[in-house]
């Protein structure tokens, strides 16, 4: 996919911590559809995210961190509340 260039995970992780909610979330969900290639560099980041000031922030965290493969016990309440 467009998202698949291992040379697009630093930025995106690195917009993780932007101050800009909208940019993190993006990130969080761009990140989310790279796959295996994001699991190792983006764990961590997205899982800081789960306590995101911002709602949409926290899901789209969530939903990255689940399509990445995680089982952070965190997923699961912040994902039943997006419903």
């Amino acid at each position: 996919g467009p998202f698949a260039a291992p040379a697009a995970i630093r930025p995106l992780v690195g917009a993780l911590g932007d101050g800009d909610a909208d940019l993190r979330r993006e990130a969080a969900s761009a990140l989310g559809k790279l796959g295996d290639k994001a699991k190792e560099p983006a764990t961590r980041p997205l899982e800081g995210l789960l306590a995101d000031g911002e709602r949409r922030v926290r899901v789209a965290a969530a939903i990255a961190l689940a399509r990445l493969g995680s089982t952070n016990g965190q997923l699961a309440p912040i994902l039943a509340g997006a419903v």
